[in-house]
Formats: C-alpha cells, sequence, structure tokens
C-alpha cells in the first residue's frame, strides 16, 4: 500500500509549522480518509469552484474549508478531518489559491474566490468569456 514520504523534516525547509505536525501524521494515509476522498470525488467529480465561475474542470484534490489542525484534541481534528461537510472539491490550481490567499490575508479558512482572484489563479483574459 503506498504511504505519504515520511522523512523528517528540518526546521528550515518548513516554512508553517503545521506542516511538520500534518507530515507526521496518519491522517491522509488512513483507511477512513482513502474511503471518505473516493467517496466525495465520485459524488462531486468537478471542481466547486470552477463551477461557480462558469466553468467545467474535474475535480482532483479535497480542500478541508476549516483546517483540521485548528482542533484542540486529536478527536475534534479528526471529527474535523473526516466530516464531508467540511471538504470541498477543487481542481489543483483552484486549491493552490485558496492556499495562497489563506496565506496572503493570513487567513484560517477561504469559502470562496473572488472573479478576480479565480481569473489570476487560472490565468484567464479579464475580458468577458463564455464558457458553455
Amino acid at each position: 500500500m503506498p504511504t505519504i514520504n515520511r522523512k523528517p523534516l528540518s526546521e528550515k525547509q518548513v516554512k508553517y509549522k503545521h506542516e511538520v505536525e500534518i507530515r507526521n501524521s496518519d491522517f491522509y494515509n488512513s483507511g477512513a480518509w482513502k474511503r471518505l476522498r473516493n467517496t466525495l470525488l465520485s459524488r462531486n467529480p468537478l471542481c466547486y469552484e470552477c463551477l461557480q465561475h462558469g466553468r467545467v474542470v474535474p475535480a482532483t484534490d479535497a480542500h478541508h474549508l476549516i483546517p483540521f489542525m485548528s482542533g484542540d484534541s486529536e478527536e475534534e481534528r479528526w471529527n474535523l478531518f473526516l466530516k464531508d461537510s467540511n471538504i470541498r472539491m477543487l481542481c489543483d490550481t483552484c486549491h493552490h489559491a485558496y492556499h495562497n490567499k489563506m496565506r496572503q490575508y493570513n487567513m484560517k479558512s477561504v469559502f470562496d474566490l473572488t472573479a478576480s482572484e479565480y481569473k489570476y489563479a487560472h490565468g484567464l483574459n479579464y475580458q468577458k468569456e463564455i464558457f458553455f
């Protein structure tokens, strides 16, 4: 069974403290996560954010709206991690845009992108475009 590379990171290699915690956890390697992710991907095969902006793009990533590491206990973290209403299926570009917005504005969570943020992330022209 494939697993995520768990090579220890030095402090210099880590930009954010929570990356070490996630890297060293078993969250993403758990069977419960793999089953939930597959279920959500089959239920929502298209990127949520792209659909909101009139485009049809396959979803590839699962984004936790409220970061699961914000839970105070291990049980709260698992509950946030596996709560399907806390997960949004996104394409890789939108997923990166969510995280970039969170870092840029020092936000704990992002629930959507503005039209200009979306167009910038996807490298779209700022002219009026017809997608359907």
